[in-house]
């Protein structure tokens, strides 16, 4: 059992209030499983374990943190990118009927050159902290947020590209 939600701040100790009290009298008697309170487990689990009993073990208490498999995550921005490029070649069309052009600093397939030259695989941990989702780049440490995971997955993707091309325009050849 972990009834650390149930207690409150007093001095010099915390207490365990009477809802608290009352939730753990009940999944004990009832000998259950609650989310967030209780876990029953198998003597199994519990040689697993070592026999460490601490509740932390075997008791989530923090909203579980999902983790995607980056073939997911890939795939996922290759089709918002295909959006995207979607969306600018609209743009590029309404701005042609009205005479003005996109002004490129080098040529499309040269950026797609150097796009695919510079492509790296990178696992993401996505977690919740309140009302955000946080990303966060295992391999670099660079993080970013969003009110959904999908947002705060491009955001993480955005500050990576921002890190890399500061990275390289610090370390760029003077020439």
């Amino acid at each position: 059992m972990n009834a650390s939600a149930y207690f409150a701040k007093k001095k010099p100790k915390n207490v365990l209030t009477d809802a608290g009290i009352a939730a753990v009298a009940g999944v004990y008697r009832a000998w259950e499983t609650r989310e967030k309170l209780s876990r029953v487990i198998t003597l199994a689990e519990a040689r697993a374990a070592d026999y460490n009993l601490s509740p932390s073990q075997f008791v989530e208490v923090n909203d579980r943190v999902r983790h995607r498999l980056l073939p997911d995550i890939l795939g996922d921005l290759a089709v918002a990118r295909a959006a995207r490029e979607a969306a600018d070649a609209d743009l590029n069309a309404v701005l042609a009927k009205l005479g003005l052009t996109v002004q490129r600093d080098r040529a499309p397939a040269a950026l797609e050159e150097e796009e695919q030259r510079m492509k790296r695989r990178f696992t993401a941990s996505i977690w919740r902290e309140g009302d955000w989702f946080v990303a966060q780049c295992l391999e670099v440490d660079v993080a970013s947020q969003g009110e959904s995971e999908d947002e705060a997955l491009g955001n993480l993707r955005e500050a990576l590209e921002l890190h890399f091309a500061a990275a390289r325009h610090r370390h760029a050849p003077p020439w």
